[in-house]
């Protein structure tokens, strides 16, 4: 299967033009829209993002991952095989918590030029075909080359910030569940926030934070929105207290 995940919002065209790139490519996979509407521009949280959804999916899966605000410049074209699964992405840091997370991985700069390229849409024009031609093994030689590659220092870290907000305005932190004691309070926007299991532990509209379903801290409130209620945005911060 083919996971795309961008930034482009919900309804616009260019996931469609990416769709129909990797059909005319000819992907023969299934094609899944995981996210569309990861913040924009931020690269920090789409990496964080990302690593918390790839344990649920299968080996052999392709992430095709386009956030990319440097797009048309010199950060390079990537194709990473990490733990059996393999994502294909523009260069600037939104791999580097898979990869750095990753028991083994391999790297690959993206060689292969098309007949037309747009300076400002990568993902349709690159990395749409070449995701299609990595699942179906048509790459031919040349097109791909090994690329001595490392993640950031420190990618594999949590992040203790909010990456994403969802339709109910409950905020997703980058901090992993796992690294923090279920008895921990929280400080978000000023508000100390103890745990709960599951929204109906609590009463209707108290906030709180839990392990969400793909095991990250998640900021929310029952049956409420907790964003409009703590205020709180991309990158705000989350601050374990004890």
């Amino acid at each position: 299967m083919i996971l795309t995940v961008t930034d482009f919002g919900v309804g616009s065209p260019y996931l469609g033009h990416m769709r129909s790139a990797l059909n005319q490519s000819g992907a023969d996979c299934e094609v899944i829209d995981l996210v569309a509407d990861l913040p924009p521009y931020s690269v920090p949280a789409a990496a964080h993002f990302l690593a918390s959804q790839v344990r649920y999916f299968p080996k052999g899966a392709l992430f095709l991952v386009v956030i990319d605000p440097g797009v048309g410049s010199e950060r390079l074209p990537l194709v990473l095989h990490a733990d059996g699964q393999w994502f294909v992405g523009p260069d600037n840091g939104v791999l580097d918590v898979v990869a750095a997370r990753a028991q083994q991985f391999q790297c690959y700069r993206i060689n292969w030029n098309p007949s037309t390229l747009s300076a400002t849409f990568h993902g349709r024009d690159l990395f749409a075909p070449v995701a299609a031609r990595v699942v179906s093994q048509r790459l031919q030689k040349g097109e791909l080359s090994r690329l001595e590659w490392h993640p950031e220092e420190g990618a594999a870290a949590d992040l203790s910030q909010l990456i994403y907000i969802d339709h109910y305005g409950n905020g997703f932190s980058g901090i992993r569940a796992s690294s923090v004691a279920d008895d921990s309070t929280l400080l978000c926007c000023g508000e100390r926030l103890n745990n709960a299991r599951t929204y109906s532990d609590l009463p209707r509209g108290d906030n709180f934070w839990y392990e969400n379903s793909v095991g990250l801290i998640e900021i929310a409130a029952n049956q409420q929105n907790a964003e409009r209620m703590l205020n709180f945005s991309i990158g705000t911060t989350v601050e374990i207290l004890e």
